[in-house]
């Protein structure tokens, strides 16, 4: 297997992905993972062809509950919850950068971990104020 397809089977998307919130959320974590610097360079993977072939699996499923409820579309998701009511690409009044910019945007850097820490957050307020009510 070559180091695209290693890389594809370890941290791109699965099917059932965004099934459900706590699947989505954490194959998002895994995504992300996936596109840190050191990852892509142990696999020989570039950024860009990485991040376009894989499809965040927590925005299809806050996508797909935007048509269920009519509301917009990161409404219901838990990571724009946890960043009181801002979308991953949106900075709060605390950052100068959304986590979104800071990984994608900089091609120097791609900095992956502040929105690796949002998700971690958003996991964890998942479990503690959503799971019981969203699938």
């Amino acid at each position: 297997m070559n180091k695209w397809n290693e890389w594809l089977k370890k941290y791109g998307d699965r099917e059932d992905d965004s099934s459900t919130c706590k699947k989505a959320l954490k194959a998002a974590i895994r995504r992300w993972k996936g596109l840190r610097p050191s990852c892509l360079r142990a696999h020989d993977v570039d950024f860009d062809e990485a991040k376009g072939a894989t499809d965040c699996a927590l925005c299809e499923w806050a996508n797909k509950q935007s048509r269920l409820t009519g509301e917009s579309t990161c409404t219901s998701c838990p990571l724009f919850l946890v960043r009181g009511r801002y979308a991953c690409d949106t900075a709060t009044a605390y950052e100068t950068w959304s986590p979104y910019t800071l990984a994608c945007h900089d091609a120097d850097i791609h900095d992956v971990k502040p929105l690796r820490a949002w998700l971690a957050l958003a996991l964890q307020y998942y479990k503690d104020n959503m799971e019981e009510h969203v699938r």
